[in-house]
């Protein structure tokens, strides 16, 4: 289940109000290149928060993560989740984080943390209505709140990329109570300064980060055809603006995606094919090939969680079988690892939904908000590529 939620009201309010724009999407008048950051602002960027995913947390660092449990009141804990102890204990200094009702989701950039919560535009509370951003020391000390105004809803669906040490970047909707209509944008939290940013703007919310690479953003604009998303991708150049589209010859017919370094996988449908796009050089490299147990043949790949310890995650469909083969490919060595142990009294698939040096945070989907440590497990990342149940309960 996702951590960072919209309430009812205002999801059927924005689905009913927005339009997909399903042309590669162009700034809108209010975008122009002077909003691109200065020359002096490109310091390098990474990944430091993928999509939310089933069970993700979000601030994920080598030893541990950070999750938000919500409360009935409107307030969260702020837990942390560590690895070696398998312990799930609340920060003691300012622990708790007040006026969350929105939702929200962790991010942890270098020695500081992040807390993004959603605004609720038409909530007639005020206080509710305001999203912020908290951001401080791992440790919880050195809190700073700052409030990002009533109209700001961030995307699950989006990463956060950050500066070393400074500044995070999102994609957001921008909610038009007046005329019911929203923008999305792509935005710049920089903590020491008041508010945000808006680098880009385009109609409707179906833009979203997707990744970072050097001199730019990666996005996508996502389409929803019956019951399955659709995938087109463009960039971002960060000094000029510049959007430029990417495997217009696929569009929109990619069905899912994930990125490590500066390497796009994606599958298009109809295929059963693993593609490849370097970001860096601007062009295909060479497909992938998975090679299954027993000579078992697929006949459809699904790209299902971004890359993990240098796996490929991806789930096969196999003919005559009701459950596809999930596992993950190695990119290095280009071996399959199925994974075939479940979790939880539901024998649930071991989602991966955080990372440390060594571990895995594994998802089981039975916390409760008096029990939340028991909606994951702990267990190290060579146990989980072979199989071997010997995973931790957190305490």
């Amino acid at each position: 289940m996702f951590k960072v939620i919209f309430t009812g009201v205002l999801l059927a309010l924005l689905l009913t109000a927005c339009q997909k724009n399903q042309e590669t999407p162009q700034p809108t008048p209010q975008q122009t290149s002077s909003q691109a950051p200065a020359a002096e602002e490109t310091e390098p960027l990474k990944v430091v928060s993928i999509p939310k995913s089933i069970g993700a947390v979000g601030g994920e660092t080598e030893t541990g993560s950070y999750q938000l449990n919500m409360k009935e009141d409107g307030s969260a804990d702020l837990l942390y989740y560590e690895y070696a102890s398998a312990k799930c204990s609340a920060l003691e200094a300012d622990d708790q984080v007040p006026g969350m009702v929105g939702g929200g989701r962790c991010v942890v950039n270098g020695e500081y943390l992040y807390v993004l919560k959603n605004g609720l535009p038409y909530s007639e509370d005020p206080e509710n209505a305001k999203a912020f951003c908290y951001s401080m020391s791992l440790d919880g000390s050195g809190r700073k709140k700052q409030e990002l105004g009533d109209e700001l809803v961030f995307h699950h669906t989006s990463c956060v990329a950050g500066e070393e040490e400074g500044s995070i970047y999102t994609a957001v909707s921008l909610v038009d109570t007046e005329t019911v209509t929203v923008e999305t944008a792509l935005i710049r939290i920089d903590p020491a300064q008041e508010g945000y940013e808006v680098l880009a703007q385009w109609e409707g919310e179906s833009v979203d980060l997707a990744g970072v690479f050097p001199g730019g953003f990666l996005l996508t604009e996502n389409t929803l055809e019956g019951d399955r998303m659709k995938y087109s991708f463009f960039t971002l150049d960060r000094e000029t603006g510049e959007q430029t589209p990417l495997l217009e010859d696929k569009a929109p017919a990619i069905t899912s995606y994930g990125i490590e370094g500066d390497t796009l996988y994606y599958t298009v449908e109809g295929e059963n094919t693993l593609h490849t796009w370097s970001l860096a050089e601007g062009k295909s490299r060479e497909d992938l090939t998975i090679t299954l147990p027993d000579g078992q043949q697929y006949t459809a790949v699904t790209i299902r969680e971004n890359v993990r310890d240098g796996h490929l995650q991806l789930s096969l469909a196999i003919p005559d079988r009701e459950e596809a083969v999930r596992g993950g490919l190695d990119l290095e060595t280009g071996e399959f690892f199925p994974i075939t142990f479940r979790v939880g009294t539901e024998e649930s698939f071991p989602y991966i939904c955080g990372e440390g040096k060594e571990d895995f945070l594994i998802y089981t989907g039975e916390e409760t908000a008096q029990n939340p440590e028991k909606g994951y497990l702990v267990m190290t990342k060579e146990d989980y590529w072979n199989n071997q149940p010997n995973y931790r309960p957190f305490q």
